[in-house]
């Protein structure tokens, strides 16, 4: 397993030290290199390898300063990694020497390259184009190391979303904001042009964070110094959603449900890849693709589906039970071709038709406003209800975390529990089925 890491090495008596890296490509193989960067030794955090959050700042040695050494250790770490998987094998001994040095004097030309510096709007459109063509790569960390992978559609998406509504609003203000006009100021008035509009926070927070994203990219590049978005305050919001999910008796009706008239063959369709996404519990993004090529045979003769997620990267394999073999199939296990609207659309009609249509309060935060609505049930199934129903049905079947999350890719326990939609009595009747509830046990015992 590859690692790199930046330590100082102090002489005696002396208040500063420069940086140093150690990258160890494998046992034995070990290479070693300077950095331009000199900071005060107290500044410096060994355990973590970086400049200390505790750090104490001055005239000569600022926040910003710190900011920007951080911003070019961490650019040096992406190219050392970059460079080590494109060839792991070929490591002169100045091989990483070179590396940062070939870092400096890139910066170095970039700052006299052009008398008229790029300006936000038109680094925000190259920062789209270079993603779409794969020129601009993301940086993916794991405990082995850390690798660059294309950005996925919905990253792009998302990008793009967020240029559009920034237009929108400099459109708004018949102003067009640069890097330095980034700051709480303007923080505050882009929430409230968002609020106005009664986005929701995590609508608000997705393009806060997508600007976030783009001003440190730019910051790394050399750009601009401005650092306001690093503030706690131009924080990105979220809030959990009051989502919902389909009990079984719910989905027995929808798959029950007579579609077989020529009519309803597009609601047919939309209602089996609406299932198929119930019985991965996967994303939409990733269970309307399912194909031939996703369809594997266990060792134990069993059928399943094996993919990776557009979202984050993670292999999944996920057993078929005897209705998504069905529904496979049905298709000759290439499903037919969907996108995501006409499902959206569609399975509202048929969970209506299914007679899913008691109504439930619902609350949602609409701009700055939290509005609770009676709703029909049926108004508030998505795509993304498929994944939730299917995480939620195994969790009341007893099925441990751990599975469970091998099976929906979560990384975390506290990211997976938002997709479990639980009552407080639906839980009580699943803890209720564990030896420590059952009472003809502890009869047995005292006979």
């Amino acid at each position: 397993m590859a690692t790199l890491k930046y330590y100082i090495r102090v002489s005696k008596g002396s208040e500063n030290a420069t940086i140093r890296v150690y990258f160890s490509a494998r046992r034995g193989v070990t290479r070693y290199a300077q950095t331009p960067y000199i900071i005060p030794v107290k500044a410096w955090d060994d355990d973590k390898g970086t400049i200390s959050q505790k750090a104490k700042y001055n005239n000569t040695f600022t926040f910003q300063t710190a900011q920007k050494i951080i911003d070019n250790l961490n650019e040096i770490e992406r190219r050392t990694f970059a460079k080590f998987n494109e060839d792991s094998q070929y490591l002169p001994g100045g091989w990483l020497q070179d590396i940062i040095d070939k870092y400096i004097e890139e910066q170095a030309k970039s700052k006299v390259k052009s008398s008229k510096p790029e300006t936000l709007n038109k680094y925000i459109a190259r920062f789209i184009r270079e993603m779409e063509t794969g020129k601009r790569k993301a940086t993916k960390k794991t405990k082995f190391g850390q690798y660059e992978i294309e950005y996925s559609k919905g990253t792009i998406k998302n990008i793009i979303s967020f240029q559009t509504e920034f237009n929108n609003f400099q459109e708004l203000r018949r102003k067009k904001y640069d890097f330095n006009d980034i700051n709480m100021d303007f923080y505050h008035d882009f929430v409230t042009y968002f609020n106005n509009k009664e986005y929701s926070p995590n609508t608000t927070g997705k393009h806060i964070k997508s600007l976030k994203k783009i001003m440190t990219a730019a910051r790394g590049e050399g750009l601009h110094t401005n650092i306001e978005t690093l503030q706690k305050g131009f924080k990105i919001m979220s809030c959990e959603s009051d989502t919902i999910y389909l009990t079984r008796k719910e989905i027995e009706a929808l798959e029950k449900l007579d579609l077989s008239a020529p009519k309803d063959a597009e609601l047919d369709i939309c209602r089996d890849v609406f299932l198929v996404g119930v019985y991965t519990l996967q994303r939409y993004s990733d269970y309307h693709r399912i194909s031939k090529e996703n369809v594997i045979t266990l060792a134990n003769k069993k059928k399943a589906i094996s993919l990776r997620q557009q979202k984050t990267n993670t292999k999944v394999v996920i057993p078929c039970n005897a209705k998504l073999t069905a529904i496979l199939t049905k298709y000759n296990d290439t499903l037919p071709r969907t996108y995501s609207q006409m499902v959206n659309d569609n399975i509202k009609l048929i969970c209506l038709r299914s007679k899913i249509t008691h109504k439930i309060e619902h609350t949602s935060i609409k701009g700055a406003k939290r509005v609770t609505e009676i709703v029909p049930k049926y108004t508030l199934v998505t795509t993304h209800t498929a994944r939730r129903t299917g995480t939620t049905l195994l969790y009341l079947d007893g099925m441990d975390l751990y599975s469970l999350m091998k099976f929906t890719g979560h990384q975390t326990e506290s990211e997976f529990m938002k997709y479990i939609r639980v009552t407080a009595e639906e839980n009580a009747i699943r803890l209720s089925k564990m030896k420590f509830f059952d009472e003809s046990v502890e009869k047995s015992k005292k006979r």
